[in-house]
């Protein structure tokens, strides 16, 4: 039992998970920055800030329960179209899905459980934010993407 906490869920909650999630938004700022926006939020966590970093149109703010998820903002004076939506939207899950994918490739050289942990939260993340759904006013990756594309196609 020892063994399955330190070798498996310490890692998971404390280093693959916040890693993987920074990731994820980094994506969505990525498309973000694809479509001009002229100002990005990364906030990570839940709770008290610890870490504020700010330089120019970026603020990155780190909160003490760091692997509790994060969220990524942005903003243009010119209002996002559908196509503009979906692709900040997608930006997340395909980083997840490339960085699965980088580290299989480091796995083929270098396997080892970590490396493997990684592999699997990121495919998990960017397959899983795929999966259009909405739950108490909280919308997926995916459901947005839906909704981009039928705000598109004017349906």
């Amino acid at each position: 039992m020892v063994n399955i906490v330190i070798h498996f869920l310490l890692p998971l909650i404390l280093l693959v998970a916040p890693m993987s999630v920074i990731v994820h938004e980094i994506g969505h700022l990525l498309g973000a920055k694809i479509v001009k926006a002229e100002y990005f939020k990364l906030s990570i966590g839940k709770g008290k800030s610890i870490l504020l970093y700010s330089k120019k149109s970026l603020d990155i703010i780190v909160r003490a329960f760091y692997f509790t998820g994060g969220e990524a903002q942005s903003k243009r004076k010119q209002p996002y179209k559908p196509l503009d939506i979906l692709l900040i939207t997608a930006g997340g899950p395909l980083m997840n899905l490339i960085f699965a994918f980088m580290f299989y490739v480091i796995s083929k050289v270098y396997p080892t459980n970590l490396i493997g942990l990684f592999i699997l939260f990121n495919l998990w993340l960017g397959i899983g934010n795929l999966i259009p759904f909405k739950v108490k006013g909280k919308t997926s990756d995916g459901y947005v993407i839906y909704r981009s594309v039928l705000d598109y196609m004017n349906l």
